[in-house]
């Protein structure tokens, strides 16, 4: 009898682990979105008034995991346009590219903008956040 009832609970214990360490290991050997900027944040820095000009410059990617990964839609927030990105299958260990491009209105702002990717990953979504601050130049 103790014997059949070690042999229940390990056969339960083994299951649970089991179960919990399947969807671990299937997100470890899918494909994998990491953008190349610490922390999904990228600081585009401080401008001037007078000196603004439209934003247009890209971002980058890598493919972290173990199998081809596929941006299948980018998009941005508040204006922000997406004219391109790497649509071609981006192999382990390769990077691809989204064009990201905005303006800005001539005043003393902080700006706060979002590109969104959905892809094969098996998160779907990776949000990349970027911020900037426009002042005025100060006269000496």
């Amino acid at each position: 009898m103790k014997s059949a009832l070690f042999l229940f609970s390990s056969s339960v214990l083994f299951l649970t682990v089991i179960s919990v360490m399947a969807p671990v290991r299937a997100v470890a050997e899918g494909p994998k979105f990491e953008y190349t900027v610490e922390n999904n944040r990228l600081d585009l820095g401080t401008f001037f008034i007078d000196e603004l000009e439209p934003f247009d410059f890209q971002v980058e990617f890598t493919n972290e995991g173990s199998e081809p990964l596929l941006v299948s839609n980018v998009r941005g927030c508040c204006g922000t346009q997406i004219p391109d990105w790497t649509k071609e299958p981006i192999m382990p260990g390769d990077t691809g590219t989204i064009q990201v491009r905005f303006r800005l209105a001539p005043r003393v702002q902080t700006m706060n903008r979002t590109v969104t990717a959905v892809s094969n990953d098996a998160v779907g979504v990776k949000i990349l956040r970027m911020t900037l601050r426009v002042i005025e130049r100060k006269e000496d």
